[in-house]
């Protein structure tokens, strides 16, 4: 019986010393798991942001494709309008030459007719 009084004893005290083991192992995974929690908020909220300044970002590079594509059609508008000038230009160029020729011709004319 004493033996037994022994056994029991020496099992409640390893039993306490589990409990408290137990308890403490409790206590610090309770802690770890509010900061772990606090932490996740806390990614959570920067995560928000991100994806906040990410959308606005992404508004943004919307909007300067907008407007890429708008000068694009503009440029595009131009060089035609450029190639059409140049045309007109060179027409203008061989009228001038033309008209430059046949007023020399005329003058040549008159010349001829004075000396007459």
């Amino acid at each position: 019986a004493q033996v037994e009084v022994k056994y029991s004893a020496e099992q409640r005290s390893m039993m306490k010393s589990n409990l408290e083991g137990y308890r403490t192992e409790i206590s610090t995974l309770r802690k770890q798991n509010s900061s772990l929690g606090n932490s996740l908020v806390k990614v959570q909220e920067r995560i928000k942001q991100l994806q906040s300044l990410f959308q606005a970002e992404q508004d943004k590079l919307k909007e300067q494709a907008a407007k890429y594509r708008k000068a694009e059609a503009e440029l595009k508008i131009l060089r035609v309008s450029e190639e059409r000038l140049t045309r007109e230009n060179a027409s203008l160029m061989e009228a001038k030459q033309r008209s430059t020729a046949l007023m020399a011709t005329l003058q040549q004319m008159q010349e001829s007719l004075r000396k007459r």
